[in-house]
Formats: structure tokens, sequence, C-alpha cells
């Protein structure tokens, strides 16, 4: 079963997910001479205090990012130690890392819009089949109410060898249907971004 952002972005209750997914990138940043970033083995990092979140996020990000490349942060910082930067930076040294993705959840929250009632053409009244051809497509649409979840993330990209910031993006997605959609659109529009800014190949 796929996993509902409910319980893989630790949401207390069920969302309510009814338009399509879209992803966009509200804002980023790039630190002043940096030209490109390649990393050779990448952390892939989820904070979250539920470890299940943190695993389930994670395990996408590696992923997208490609397994031979990308290590989930929970494979080796044990959720016991997640919070002690000093065990953590003694862990990631040990695992040869030498670059971290990192995503944290900023928000959800609900939007509701009003979609307000339509026909969709007006009929033929010339005759009485042109009439019943044309008038069965064209009744009246009721105005309904469309609830969209909306998701907003922070993600870092750090240079470990020189303990700094590279990148930075805030993104708000529109009612994902779960934690691969969610991470899989991210990942499109980071990656799309970061290679509009010739910062990726």
């Amino acid at each position: 079963m796929r996993r509902t952002l409910s319980a893989a972005l630790l949401v207390g209750a069920a969302l309510a997910m009814t338009a399509c997914t879209t992803t966009r990138l509200l804002s980023t940043w790039k630190a002043p001479n940096v030209n490109t970033i390649s990393f050779t083995k990448v952390l892939a990092a989820a904070v979250s205090s539920n470890p299940a979140t943190r695993r389930a996020a994670e395990e996408m990000m590696v992923r997208e990012i490609g397994p031979e490349r990308a290590v989930a942060s929970y494979t080796i910082i044990p959720d016991a130690e997640i919070q002690d930067a000093e065990k953590a930076k003694a862990r990631v040294k040990a695992a040869g890392i030498d670059g971290a993705v990192v995503l944290r959840l900023l928000g959800i929250d609900q939007e509701v819009t009003y979609v307000p009632g339509s026909y969709s053409y007006t009929p033929y009244y010339g005759s009485f089949y042109g009439y019943w051809g044309h008038s069965w497509p064209a009744v009246y649409e009721p105005g309904y109410l469309r609830t969209d979840t909306v998701v907003k993330i922070e993600t870092l990209i750090y240079s470990i060898k020189d303990d700094a910031l590279l990148w930075a993006a805030t993104s708000e997605s529109v009612s994902p249907s779960g934690v691969d959609q969610l991470i899989g659109d991210l990942a499109k529009a980071l990656s799309s971004k970061l290679r509009s800014e010739k910062l990726i190949p």
C-alpha cells in the first residue's frame, strides 16, 4: 500500500486530496561563488521527530538521487543520536559522505476554493433529435467546494567537506497523493531549477 502524507510526513489527520498535484518553487538561494554542485556520496536526510516519517522520506530521496550515490541518514545515524551533532558528524565522516540534501516540512495547510457552476454549451433547439443529441451534455453543472492540501518543504544542499550551505529552496506542493509523488515531483522541480542555474549537469 502506498504511504499517505499523513503517515509519511507526520500529519495527524487524513488529508482530503481532490486536485492534481502541482509543485513549484517559491524561493531559492545560492551561496556566492558556487558554480557547480557535485558530490561523490550524498547524505539524504529528512528532519522529523517521527522515525517512520524520517525513514519513508529518506528512502524515497535515495531512490530519486540514486542508490549508488545516496545514503539515507537513518541507516548510519540511529534515532537515539539524531540530535547529537558531534556523534552525527563522526558517523557521516566515517561513511565518506561529502554532500547532503536535507528536507524539512514547513507546514501543511488546507485551502478551500469555490468552483462556480456552469453550462458546457447551449443545446440546439431547431429539431427534436437535434435538441436530444445536444441537450444531454449541456446540463448545468452545479458549483462545489474544492479542498486542496498545500504542503511546504524546505530543501537544503550542504557541502560536508566545507560544512557550508550551497543552495536552498522553499517549495509548495498542492494535493500530492502520497510521499512518493510528493518527493518525486519535488525532485523534478529542484533538478530543473539546478540545471537552469547550471549547477548540475
